[in-house]
Order: C-alpha cells, then sequence, then structure tokens
C-alpha cells in the first residue's frame, strides 16, 4: 500500500537498503486500477485530498509533488444521486454547496448545513494536532494535548455518539444524514458504528480535492519509480516473480528466491510454533462460541448466504439484497434471517426453512469435520504409540 512505499521510498533517500514485498499482483493496496471497456478506471479512491502530507514526503525526498505529478483542483467535490432522480453537488467552495443544499433541500436545511459545516470545521482544527499530525498518537497524550477547549468541543459531539446518530441531530432531510454517512465507508466501517468525530471529512474535502492526471493509480507508478531510482528492490508480488514461464521452471530472474523462501520456512516454522502453543492450552467453552456466532444476529454467514442467493437471483442483486438485509440487522436489531425473509424478491423464492438454514453457521462448516476427525485420529494414533 501507500504506507508501505513511502516507509520504503524515506528509508532508501536515507541511504538504506530496503526489499519491499507484496503479496497482490501490483503495489497500491487500496489505490488500485480496473479495466473496463479498454479504460483504466480508479476501484478504489478516486481523488485526491490532504495535499499536505504528500508534499511534506515528497520534500522529504527532495523533489516536489508538483514535479512529479500533473494535479488539478476540483471545483466538484463530489455529486450526489438518489433513486428518486434528485441530484445534490457539493463544491470546493462552501457559499455555493450552501446554495446547492438550499435549492436541494430548502432553507431550514441549508441554516443546518452551515451549521454542520462549523461543527466539522472545529472538530478538525481541535484534532488536527494532537491526532492527525501525530506520528503515534495515545489516548493519554491526546486527552493532555487537545485542553479543555478541546475536550469540550469532543464532548459537544458526545463521547459515544455515532456517526449515524449524529447527522441526526444535525439534518431533518434524510438523504443529507445519507450523505455524509458514507464518510463511515472510508475507513471500512458502519455509520451507525463509527464515532462522531469522522464528521471532520467534511473539512478535510473542503480544504479541496485534486485529480491526478492519469488516475490516482498514478501516484503510486509515482512513488514506485522514485522508490526504484533509490535502489529499491521491488518483489511485486513476491513469488509471482520466481513462477513458471517454460517448462514448469522459470529460466529468467529467480530473484525472488533467495529472500522469500528462507522467510517463508521461518514463518511457517513459527506459525507451526504457536499453533502448538495454542492448542496445548486450549479449552473449548461451546456456549461462549455459540454466544460470539450469534453476536452479529447472523450476518457472520453475510458472505455464504450471498453466495447461496447468486443463482436465484443473479450474484449482483444478491450481493445488493444482504447489503440491504444487513443494514436491516443493524438499524433495528433483529435477525439476519428475519430481515432476509421480508424482502420480496427472497420471500418469493425461499420459505422461512429455507432462510434460517442459509443463516445457521452449522450449514457452512464445509470440510472442518472431516478435517478434525483425521487430526483427532492422528492425535490417538501417536499416544498409543507412547
Amino acid at each position: 500500500g501507500i504506507a508501505g512505499l513511502v516507509s520504503a521510498l524515506r528509508l532508501a533517500h536515507a541511504g538504506m537498503e530496503v526489499h519491499v514485498v507484496e503479496a497482490a499482483s501490483q503495489a497500491g493496496g487500496k489505490i488500485r486500477q480496473l479495466s473496463a471497456g479498454g479504460a483504466q478506471i480508479d476501484s478504489g479512491p478516486t481523488v485526491f485530498a490532504m495535499r499536505w502530507i504528500f508534499d511534506q514526503i515528497y520534500q522529504a525526498v527532495g523533489t516536489r509533488l508538483e514535479a512529479q505529478l500533473q494535479i488539478d483542483p476540483l471545483p466538484v467535490i463530489a455529486r450526489h444521486a438518489w433513486s428518486d432522480g434528485s441530484v445534490l453537488d457539493l463544491f470546493a467552495d462552501q457559499e455555493r454547496s450552501v446554495a446547492a443544499v438550499r435549492e436541494f433541500a430548502g432553507p431550514a436545511e441549508a441554516d443546518r448545513f452551515v451549521q454542520f459545516c462549523a461543527t466539522a470545521r472545529r472538530v478538525y482544527d481541535e484534532l488536527e494536532g494532537p491526532f492527525i499530525r501525530s506520528p503515534s498518537p495515545s489516548a493519554a497524550q491526546m486527552m493532555g494535548r487537545l485542553g479543555a477547549r478541546g475536550l469540550g468541543v469532543l464532548m459537544g459531539l458526545g463521547p459515544t455518539r455515532s456517526l449515524w446518530d449524529s447527522l441526526g441531530r444535525h439534518f431533518h432531510d434524510p438523504r443529507m444524514r445519507q450523505l455524509f454517512a458514507r464518510y463511515a465507508t472510508y475507513c471500512g466501517s458502519s455509520p451507525w458504528e463509527a464515532p462522531a468525530t469522522l464528521m471532520l471529512i467534511a473539512q478535510v474535502e473542503m480544504d479541496g480535492v485534486w485529480a491526478i492526471r492519469g488516475g490516482m493509480y498514478a501516484l503510486v507508478q509515482n512513488l514506485q519509480a522514485l522508490a526504484q531510482a533509490r535502489g529499491v528492490h521491488a518483489l511485486v508480488p513476491q513469488m509471482l516473480s520466481a513462477m513458471a514461464h517454460d517448462l514448469e521452471r522459470g529460466t529468467g530472474p529467480w530473484q525472488a528466491e533467495a529472500l522469500a523462501l528462507p522467510q517463508a520456512f521461518l514463518l511457517t516454522h513459527g506459525a507451526v510454533a504457536q499453533a502448538r502453543f495454542l492448542a496445548e492450552g486450549l479449552q473449548v467453552d461451546a456456549a461462549r462460541m455459540r454466544a460470539n456466532l450469534e453476536a452479529t444476529h447472523g450476518m457472520i454467514m453475510g458472505e455464504a448466504v450471498m453466495m447461496r442467493l447468486a443463482p436465484i437471483l443473479g450474484r449482483g442483486e444478491a450481493h445488493h439484497k444482504v447489503n440491504e438485509a444487513c443494514d436491516a440487522v443493524r438499524a433495528e436489531g433483529i435477525t439476519l434471517a428475519a430481515a432476509l425473509s421480508r424482502i420480496p424478491a427472497i420471500a418469493a423464492r425461499l420459505d422461512a426453512a429455507a432462510v434460517a438454514a442459509m443463516t445457521d453457521p452449522a450449514s457452512y462448516l464445509g470440510s472442518a469435520g472431516e478435517f478434525t476427525d483425521r487430526v483427532v485420529a492422528r492425535a490417538r494414533a501417536a499416544l498409543a504409540v507412547k
């Protein structure tokens, strides 16, 4: 990912020998591109924000961001559209955004948007130093640096309030609440679980977003080029470069093996040793295991349900329906089976018993039982010999 590439670049610039090991087919982590109709489409972050971070990174390795990439400021932060045909653009210019919200949702909601922006600004200002710019923030350190004013701002949000709850206090139009709830997805979370402080992303976007010519993946390619120019050895992925090229055995470069294979043996040995340590002290609490499974109200089976619905509804529609059901589970506290059963497209094809079976973890064990029996049989045989 970006953190690994930047670390490699800065270490190499400091004169160290660096090897970058990547398991995926290309570097970049979440920043990646997919091919669609012959065009390369960003399939991760699509705009460039918090530019000051990369200004510092490029300066630290003796160059400038503008000297390496072509970056254009975007007047439109994002366009939001709903199934009823309504559309709302938010702009880098806050006054234009306020006018757009006024036309979209009325003057009262526009006033609430202004108040929301002011709160986001205060949250960002208070957290920028103690948290965002801190290399290794801790709770104690952050509390000390926030001071009375900063703590007051955070307490005003509600120390345990979720982003979704906080947005409900700011906006009356559900579309506005949905719009800003998307911030939770930036960190792989849910608006029902993410903290209200994530609203500061609104300020990050209003501080400016940019488009990189060639797409966001151009940033990854540039960091790779700078790193390799400073002697970084990139193995992307580590073993792919050592795969068979002809007759099941490559006759070309094998630079990955010398680094990869010894490390693979060491890691395997460590994993086996830890597995033995855990197994020797293992105590099975079936009731606790069942409680852990049931804690998600069936959502742990979401992927399995989606795969079983795919032949019935189609893969894309199955994904959407399971996502819709999981949203209902989080919002209402019902089970996944109950949420699925009330979706017409599913209820028309599957009865309650079939849905319940799909969401039962016991139906998704695969070959686990067979593997367990084999291990137990071998262990008993070994003990019998002793």
